[in-house]
């Protein structure tokens, strides 16, 4: 069977993060939902359904795979899966059934078509055709969860990393000066990953996982449930739910966080419940606190300077630029947004920024490519058309 992932209308619920990448790109444990989605679907191919403006970057990315392509789509019998829906551990027996409509708490998590079904199908009328399936279709309730924001995604971080734990490979052999408190069977530990001693890793509450290249220093303590991806370098204290994408740089103190990537966490800094996108700076002694409440959430390469304090619900658009003061951050900070004495302006330098950006990462070796920096730049455009030129600071004392 052929797959389509889609994105719907509730993709607005993962701004910042989805802004400049579809939703099945985001992290939720090991892996990102796509993976997950395919993990479960076990398709004979796939392809998407994405807005238009995420579609030229991501056939350059993947380019033998349908991108927004009808014929493709109408070729034969498909599932359509909601990019936002994490399923359930294994498939129900109803998968094989025919035709029919999938739900999840009364939101769609696929569609089962035929050729038929699929002929009025477009990026424009999807959700149209939704409409019409609903009352066409049989339907059935599947378990999962369809994400609405990014605090669903960090509550199912911890089960994804259980639920995709590699147990068929990985050292426990563990460099002299290690300490393992836990099962060493929830312990995955790539070849190439070096420890070094005086460090502990607790597997307790949960697996840990530490990909190709992994760094950890001394004097590290990670307690699962934990992911870290290739190449990162770790020199922190983690304490349970945190997922981090290839080549971070983390020091200070974190649980439930996630990060997308190439994010670099200065000495000192503590977050407790948020979502990082790509390639977002925290300077030296930032501090992050929405344990029971809303997840804060940073765009990507945004940049937040030594001591900024986050509250819960905070969100920071991508290549934002926030300052520190004795206060809280603006609870929301624009896309290109940076902080000055009259309030918050959209940086005019896009250009400028973005080149340097695009030079930085590079170094780490992530590349950018055309479609994506001329994403960033229409971004850039939306949020100065949007008013947000200079918006009063929304400043609330900390303490």
């Amino acid at each position: 069977m052929r797959l389509c992932l889609f994105e719907d209308r509730g993709v607005v619920g993962l701004a910042p993060l989805a802004v400049a990448r579809p939703a099945f790109d985001l992290l939720c444990g090991p892996g990102t939902l796509k993976d997950g989605l395919v993990r479960w679907f076990q398709p004979d191919s796939l392809g998407y359904l994405v807005r238009a403006a995420l579609a030229p970057s991501l056939r350059r990315r993947e380019p033998h795979v349908p991108v927004n392509d009808p014929r493709w789509l109408r070729a034969s019998p498909a599932i359509l899966a909601n990019a936002r829906w994490i399923p359930p551990d294994s498939p129900p027996a109803s998968l094989g059934r025919d035709p029919h409509l999938a739900l999840c708490n009364g939101e769609i998590a696929y569609a089962k078509l035929t050729v038929d079904q699929l002929a009025g199908v477009s990026p424009q009328s999807l959700d149209d055709c939704f409409e019409d399936w609903k009352e066409l279709l049989p339907r059935i309730e599947v378990g999962g969860c369809v994400v609405g924001g990014s605090q669903e995604l960090l509550n199912h971080a911890g089960a994804r990393i259980a639920a995709e734990f590699p147990h068929s490979a990985g050292l426990h052999n563990l460099p002299p000066g290690v300490a393992l408190v836990g099962p060493s069977d929830r312990l995955h530990l790539d070849p190439t990953a070096a420890i070094e001693p005086m460090v502990m890793l607790d597997t307790t509450r949960g697996p840990v996982i530490l990909e190709a290249g992994v760094r950890v220093r001394a004097f590290s303590r990670i307690e699962g449930p934990c992911a870290i991806g290739a190449s990162s370098d770790i020199r922190a204290d983690l304490r349970g739910n945190t997922v981090f994408g290839p080549k971070c740089r983390i020091s200070g103190t974190l649980q439930n966080t996630i990060a997308l990537g190439y994010a670099t966490l200065g000495s000192g800094c503590a977050f407790d419940g948020a979502y990082l996108g790509e390639g977002v700076i925290a300077g030296p002694g930032t501090l992050c606190e929405s344990a029971g409440g809303a997840a804060v959430v940073v765009g990507d390469f945004a940049h937040l300077s030594a001591g900024v304090l986050l509250d819960r619900g905070t969100a920071i658009g991508a290549f934002a630029r926030v300052a520190a003061a004795h206060r809280f951050a603006p609870h929301a900070v624009p896309a290109f947004g940076r902080i000055s004495g009259d309030g918050i302006e959209t940086d005019v330098r896009v250009n400028r920024h973005l080149h340097d950006i695009a030079e930085a990462m590079a170094a780490v070796g992530r590349a950018f490519d055309p479609a994506e920096l001329d994403l960033y730049r229409e971004l850039a455009l939306g949020a100065a058309d949007a008013g947000h030129r200079t918006l009063p600071l929304p400043f609330r004392r900390a303490g």
